[in-house]
């Protein structure tokens, strides 16, 4: 997830910028930076949600289309509804912690990390998926 994240990014520059973004403000986080750097990772998901689903909306409002993909991609129900409650709890935590109250704990971080980066990383293993099997 981090250690080549141009590789699996080209296709989708702006979520490719925004990631390395978030991944260097993680690398110099700091108390007072951590929920900056939480809705960094924020943003580089709905970036890549942007792109991948060729729409403006925010992140919360993908969950529909994020599950819809799953599910037209072969992922059993159980999981895509837990993914997708994965994306809502996602969501809830950076509203909270992050964007609206300032009070994300460091410690927290590495998860939101690895938690975007495994959506992202989901998402575009099966678009290539699709790509290889056309």
């Amino acid at each position: 997830l981090v250690s080549e994240p141009l590789t699996w990014l080209h296709t989708y520059p702006k979520t490719e910028k925004a990631w390395i973004l978030a991944l260097k403000s993680y690398s110099n986080v700091t108390p007072a930076t951590a929920s900056n750097v939480a809705d960094l990772f924020r943003k580089s998901l709905e970036t890549l949600f942007q792109e991948f689903f060729n729409s403006q909306k925010s992140l919360e409002n993908y969950k529909g289309e994020y599950k819809d993909y799953l599910i037209s991609h072969g992922i059993p129900t159980e999981i895509s509804s837990n993914l997708s409650i994965t994306l809502n709890q996602y969501t809830a935590f950076i509203n909270h912690h992050a964007k609206h109250h300032d009070s994300t704990d460091e410690k927290a971080l590495e998860y939101i990390m690895y938690e975007t980066g495994n959506i992202m990383r989901l998402l575009l293993t099966l678009k290539q998926q699709e790509i290889t099997t056309v």
